[in-house]
């Protein structure tokens, strides 16, 4: 009897190692790296104008950004913006400030907003609900006031641009809708004998 004890305390004591080491550290690291690149994966193409004229704000968001898989193209007046945009510059999303020098923040959205219909998030220090009232009705999707928090920066970009992808993929849906209701149509019709008469005309 004590050997068939000592026998499974010992197949216990071999499982409990072995399960030990398929939960190493290591082995949560490696999971959530995977976690990691598979959401890079869903992000890699999509591309950021920041328009900042604070290098260390524009420094800040573009690393925070780019370590979420976003390819982030900085602009740090909106005379330089206005280069760009004007220049063909393809992107998804805008993030502009307002105080800029040269081209104000609002003519920037302004000029995006005449171009394109990429989402612009305005970061701004102007919490003023009637500030933040006229940028949403002159064009831009959403406000930050500033100072804001990286995650909920991250949060509110990755919001916007899956918002953007839902609209894309639902006008898509509604062309091949259209396209495909004469089909339907003509499919239900044709044997009707006042259509099978027209058709043989």
């Amino acid at each position: 009897m004590n050997l068939i004890v000592n026998m499974n305390q010992s197949l216990f004591s071999s499982f409990t190692s072995s399960s030990t080491v398929l939960n190493t550290p290591e082995m949560n690291a490696m999971d959530k790296n995977n976690q990691h690149e598979t959401i890079n994966e869903n992000k890699q193409l999509k591309k950021i104008l920041i328009v900042e004229d604070d290098a260390s704000i524009s420094d800040i968001v573009c690393s925070t950004l780019s370590e979420e898989g976003y390819e982030c193209l900085p602009a740090y007046s909106g005379t330089e913006a206005r280069m760009l945009i004007e220049q063909g510059l393809a992107f998804d999303l805008a993030i502009c400030d307002l105080m800029l020098p040269g081209l104000s923040g609002e003519e920037v959205v302004a000029l995006i907003r005449s171009k394109s219909t990429v989402p612009i998030l305005v970061t701004s220090a102007k919490a003023q609900v009637v500030d933040r009232v006229a940028l949403l009705r002159m064009g831009a999707d959403d406000y930050l006031v500033k100072p804001f928090d990286l995650d909920e920066l991250s949060a509110r970009v990755e919001a916007l641009l899956r918002r953007s992808a839902g609209m894309a993929d639902t006008g898509a849906m509604n062309a091949n809708d259209s396209e495909e209701q004469p089909r339907v149509l003509f499919a239900k019709l044709k044997d009707e004998p006042c259509v099978k008469e027209t058709l043989k005309r």
